[in-house]
């Protein structure tokens, strides 16, 4: 596994020599503005790692047998904690594009870097695996995000809905809060499907349902 983490860390770093400049959206503005206020509320938010949707692809990435992980955004990290509780062997990268969650995570030695979903500062086909939960539906759209984490992907993406798709149109559900636009969109099954496989990289796609509230997507990738 160190191999592997050094190896990571030698294409980032040579990928990110030149200026990398991140440009924050309204809604990515309010999470630096206020999670250190809402720590606690914010990790209730995301559930620890008995979560159920945490466990059933921790499971799933450990039948797989992927070694490399890029959690997007990786908040307070708990995946990471996830792996290591079930012993798992992963090369782990967070990124989140809230400074002081960055900061955080490397005071506590993780390998994590800030940088945007809708604009990852890493290569194509970077690593393994790129894991997105509870996200796309805070976005004000979700094809760049998409689009880039197909990119960075060599294997496969996963993204975790808390907001599962449905049949209607989408609903784009936007909100001001301390000054900031919040979303918490719901967006049609269909058209996502249709988006995804539009982009050559993209092998196939599945559907999983975990519980009453969350699904997972799974798109394979063409090595």
């Amino acid at each position: 596994m160190k191999k592997r983490l050094i190896y990571l860390v030698i294409l980032f770093v040579s990928y990110v020599s030149s200026d990398f400049c991140i440009t924050q959206k309204e809604h990515e503005k309010w999470w630096e503005t206020n999670v250190e206020k809402q720590m606690e509320t914010f990790a209730s938010w995301l559930g620890g790692i008995q979560a159920e949707s945490r466990i059933t692809m921790r499971e799933y990435i450990k039948n797989r047998g992927y070694k490399s992980v890029l959690d997007i955004p990786c908040g307070l990290c708990t995946e990471l904690l996830g792996y290591k509780a079930d012993g798992m062997d992963i090369a782990y990268l967070g990124i989140d594009i809230t400074e002081k969650l960055i900061t955080r995570a490397q005071s506590l030695g993780i390998n994590a870097i800030q940088g945007s979903i809708e604009s990852i500062p890493l290569p194509d086909s970077y690593i393994e695996v790129c894991y997105a939960r509870h996200i796309l539906e805070h976005l004000d759209y979700y094809e760049l995000a998409l689009n880039e984490l197909i990119r960075v992907a060599r294997d496969e993406v996963i993204v975790i809905f808390f907001i599962k798709p449905h049949k209607a149109d989408d609903y784009i559900c936007s909100a001001i809060d301390r000054g900031c636009v919040l979303y918490h969109n719901t967006y049609n099954k269909n058209k996502i499907e249709r988006f995804i496989h539009g982009n050559a990289k993209v092998d196939t796609l599945i559907w999983e349902c975990i519980g009453e509230k969350e699904e997972a997507l799974h798109i394979y990738l063409r090595n």
